[in-house]
């Protein structure tokens, strides 16, 4: 039976990780006796240094905060061994820990990862998962070893995508779904309850970091999967187009039953990419929608240099015969 708290040394860095962090520090069976952060960065247009989420949380509530640039040096491995953990456990830290870590704590090494694995190994697992149009998604919390997401499973919890959920907002429910039972799974394995399950390595996937041209859209896809890859990149790289090589931002989109458009809407003459304004909505045309059910209304747009217009400021805002394609697409 536990006697004293169970010494947690927690590494994480963005949003994500604070709900996690934060069912740690309010559980009485557990002492948060370091957080590890990446450094703060500039950011903003004035490029002014933003604390990390995990770092404003640890001031707020008094947990000491160390932020190396790398976790690999000795010293960094040095500052976090002196605490002497009974636990690591990590949640989009950010950095892949070196072996010496992984072995250190007196049970384990555990992450929380936002992918019921071994679906989805890597980074951005939330976004691609909205991008590539699955129904279902969750939180693994599994075993840190060397290879990367590759560890043994402890514990998972699985909750539908909504059809119209953004990358972010279903970020924050992943947040306090891995953070509710992740408590609980620590219990589990310092008590001899819970033991790892090996991942099945012929159903392992992976996925790469999102980059800017993540988020451009193909006109010739389909109205779902154009729908996909706007909520999959918002906020961040943003679906995007060109009009005359400029690049104009598509914040929000949602599809439109044909049984529910004005009456005079055709989907098919209009080409791919091409804007038809009608009753104070703005739809366009895409690939596949003569053979779907569907037509993609844009909710939100940004014109290089401007604001974000709705579809009832467009009218006034903005020509409505632009054509979008590639970045060499004209009016």
């Amino acid at each position: 039976m536990m006697t004293t708290p169970y010494r947690i040394v927690f590494m994480g860095t963005p949003d994500f990780a604070v709900p996690s962090l934060k069912a740690l520090d309010q559980d009485e069976r557990f002492e948060v006796v370091l957080t590890v952060s990446q450094p703060d960065r500039p950011q903003g247009r004035k490029q002014k240094i933003v604390p990390t989420p995990i770092h404003s949380y640890a001031t707020e509530h008094g947990i000491p905060c160390y932020q190396p640039e790398s976790a690999k040096t000795e010293a960094a491995q040095e500052e976090i061994a002196a605490a002497k953990p009974d636990f690591i456990v990590t949640a989009a830290y950010g950095q892949i820990l070196p072996e010496a870590l992984l072995e250190l704590p007196k049970f384990r090494a555990v992450n929380v990862h936002a992918s019921l694995l071994p679906r989805y190994r890597g980074a951005s697992p939330v976004h691609w998962s909205i991008i590539n149009g699955d129904k279902e998604t969750g939180v693994t919390i599994m075993e840190m070893i060397k290879a990367m997401d590759a560890g043994g499973i402890f514990r998972q919890k699985s909750t539908p995508i909504e059809a119209d959920e953004t990358a972010d907002a279903l970020m924050d429910r992943l947040a306090i779904l891995g953070a509710a039972i992740l408590p609980d799974c620590l219990i589990d394995i310092a008590e001899g309850n819970l033991q790892p399950v090996p991942q099945d390595e012929s159903k392992a996937s992976y996925v790469a970091r999102l980059s800017r041209d993540t988020g451009v859209i193909n006109w010739q896809d389909s109205p779902q999967a154009i729908h996909n890859l706007v909520r999959g990149t918002y906020p961040w790289p943003g679906a995007s187009t060109y009009n005359d090589g400029k690049r104009v931002k598509i914040h929000r989109t949602r599809l439109v039953s044909t049984d529910d458009m004005p009456q005079d809407y055709e989907v098919t003459p209009a080409a791919p990419g091409e804007l038809v304004y009608q009753n104070k909505r703005l739809f366009i045309a895409c690939g596949a929608a003569n053979v779907t059910s569907d037509v993609l209304e844009i909710l939100e747009i940004q014109m290089p240099g401007g604001k974000r217009l709705t579809a009832e400021q467009c009218a006034h805002n903005l020509p409505l015969d632009l054509q979008f394609g590639g970045p060499d697409a004209k009016t």
